[in-house]
């Protein structure tokens, strides 16, 4: 008979809470002896759990999809009907449940049950001391992993918040300029309708000072174009920067050009850092790096924020931050080194401590360094910190070199592209104007209509218009591009499915992101360069036909 025994032989009681916070754990137990799940159900409960039973698996995953999820859940393998192994296959395919934990439970005493892909498996009779080891064990570091989120988080909206002003100012002196420019080009061009008016009707020679005056406003009109086109590729570098680090879904690791990674952290940085020092760059060629674009982002813009805070401002030209990476065997190395106030030893030791700050309240969380930490455990590297008192800081972080031939980033990769064969593209965005511009960038190398909504497009496919190309917006009221992708995959299969090219403006929901690894269509994020778009699309027409 089954028992839950202390290491004297009687029952173990306990009042112990089930964790700090006022909080109760929710656990699903799943056993088919009713006598088993009670004794099991009442003890969990007096150890202050809110405990919810069943008999079966299929009765398991039904109260799981109804909602609300345990914390845990405590699993019987034999049962009849659906049992624990079969429950475990259909919960790992099911994104909303696979990541509950998962303590198996037997009599079996076979090897198949002892390999069954649960978090712990623990094998009847055991205590029942054993048993709540094991679930306080996982529900606390589920927690743990809860706050390391929550800490990342917040550390992510403090950086934010201190970019926030300096990124209005890199936006603000090259939107001022470019705005301006349209409104002199408006003038310009109104000039040039009256010069042409005074072009002779019906031939005969222009007058000279007509042509010269023509001339004269067409090339202010493509300088002030060409000023505008600055400002443009300005602000649009501050946005994508911004983007990188805003990001909040989980990038799956990939091969990363860390070259661009530091030049868009130090961009992010740079109003902070133009007011306390020179910035001295001594980046050398380097190999790719494994790993998240979006976390080494965040981790280079922490590391240089604290190079400018080291630093009192008002002495830009006597102060210096250096910002060095060079390859070395199979690592990469960075360095960050600033001329600020230094470390004392004694802070050294708690550098890397949450919440632990030297900088003076409303200036710093105390999550920088500790998030850097965990960054670098992600990515297998380390960090290392030289520093004296009244004579600067240098913090070295090692990263290992990731897979090899992918040191191009994702869009020059792209824009090798040669243009090929004149394809049918199909544009759908509820925004007009971006629809239209897409439409006219097209325009010379494709046959494209531009439409603003999701069941237009489908309307045109259903009457007949094929295309080999869709690019179409991610984010749109009333259907959006997963649901246009639903429906295109379902009406005409997965190949047309696959050729829909996604625009994106980079702040995606879980459900996108997790959409767009399924599918694993190309994306595009805004904004984006002309020939960015173009050599996506001719990509994409390069493809096996649907």
């Amino acid at each position: 008979m089954f028992k839950f025994l202390d290491a004297s032989g009687g029952k173990r009681w306990s009042m112990q809470p089930a964790l700090s916070g006022a909080r109760r754990r929710r656990i699903l137990v799943v056993e088919d002896d009713q006598e088993i799940l009670g004794t099991l159900s009442g003890l969990l409960e007096e150890e202050g759990y809110e405990v919810q039973s069943v008999i079966d698996g299929r009765d398991a995953l039904d109260r799981l999809r109804r909602g609300p999820a345990p914390e845990l859940i405590i699993l019987d393998l034999m049962m009849p009907g659906m049992d624990g192994w079969e429950f475990r296959t259909i919960q790992r395919a099911d994104p909303a449940l696979a990541d509950i934990p998962v303590v198996a439970i037997s009599a079996d005493t076979s090897a198949k049950a002892s390999a069954i892909d649960a978090t712990r498996f623990l094998r009847k009779p055991f205590r029942f001391s054993e048993l709540l080891d094991v679930v306080q064990k996982i529900i606390s570091e589920r927690e743990q992993r809860r706050i390391r989120a929550r800490l990342a988080e917040a550390e992510r909206l403090a950086s934010l918040g201190t970019l926030a002003a300096g990124a209005a100012h890199e936006i603000a002196n090259p939107l001022s300029f470019t705005v301006a420019n349209l409104g002199t080009i408006d003038e310009q061009l109104a000039r040039m309708g009256q010069l042409i008016d005074q072009l002779p009707r019906g031939g005969g020679e222009p007058d000279a000072a007509v042509v010269k005056g023509l001339q004269t406003t067409l090339d202010d009109v493509r300088d002030l174009l060409a000023d505008g086109r600055v400002g443009a590729e300005r602000v649009s570098r501050v946005v994508r920067n911004l983007q990188s680090i805003a990001r909040r879904q989980e990038e799956p690791h990939r091969p990363i050009d860390l070259a661009k990674v530091i030049e868009s952290s130090i961009t992010l940085a740079w109003n902070q850092i133009r007011h306390r020092a020179r910035l001295v760059k001594e980046i050398g060629p380097l190999p790719p790096v494994q790993g998240s674009e979006y976390r080494l982002g965040q981790l280079l813009v922490n590391l240089l924020l604290n190079a400018a805070q080291a630093i009192h401002e008002g002495s830009a030209q006597s102060n210096q931050i250096r910002v060095a990476a060079r390859a070395t065997g199979d690592s990469v190395v960075v360095e960050v080194e600033d001329s600020g106030e230094g470390i004392a030893p004694e802070t050294r030791a708690r550098l890397f401590e949450p919440f632990f700050t030297t900088k003076p309240g409303g200036v710093g969380t105390g999550l920088g360094l500790s998030i850097c930490q965990s960054v670098l455990i992600e990515h297998a590297g380390s960090i290392e910190v030289e520093s004296e008192l009244g004579r600067g800081s240098l913090f070295r972080v090692v990263l290992p070199v990731g897979e090899q031939g992918a040191t191009q980033p994702a869009a020059a990769r792209a824009a090798v592209v040669q243009a090929g064969r004149r394809g049918q593209v199909l544009v759908v965005d509820d925004e007009p104007q971006l629809a239209w511009a897409i439409k006219r960038l097209l325009d010379s190398e494709h046959e494209v209509v531009a439409v603003t909504h999701g069941r237009e497009a489908l309307d045109r496919m259903a009457a007949g218009q094929r295309f080999d190309v869709i690019v179409c917006d991610l984010t749109m009221p009333y259907m959006n591009g997963e649901e246009l992708y639903r429906e295109v995959e379902r009406r005409y299969g997965t190949a047309m499915a696959s050729r829909i090219l996604f625009v994106t403006g980079g702040t995606l929901s879980d459900q996108s992101s997790s959409f767009l690894e399924e599918s694993q269509n190309p994306r595009l994020y805004k904004p984006f360069e002309a020939d960015e778009l173009r050599a996506h699309v001719r990509k994409l027409l390069g493809a096996p036909p649907s």
